[in-house]
């Protein structure tokens, strides 16, 4: 079916341009966590997950924004989570 699925990759897309963005604002918070996470023997995905906690109502707007951008409804934001 044509356009099946799509909302859900353009919810993950602005999800991803959220992380990047929140990454990029905040880089330097950012490779710290990187390299505590390197040190516990954890992935980079748990520093990202960190930055989010840190900065939660900066990645809620920023995604919501990527959101906007990508064309999807305010009724299909709730499903990111």
């Amino acid at each position: 079916m044509v356009g099946r699925g799509e909302p859900a990759a353009r919810r993950a897309r602005a999800r991803s341009i959220a992380l990047e963005d929140l990454t990029e604002a905040h880089a330097d918070e950012y490779q710290e966590l990187v390299a505590t996470a390197a040190a516990e023997r954890l992935g980079p995905g748990r520093a990202r997950t960190e930055l989010v906690d840190r900065h939660r109502e900066e990645f809620e707007q920023r995604l919501t924004a990527a959101h906007e951008a990508e064309g999807l409804s305010r009724s299909s934001f709730g499903s990111e989570r």
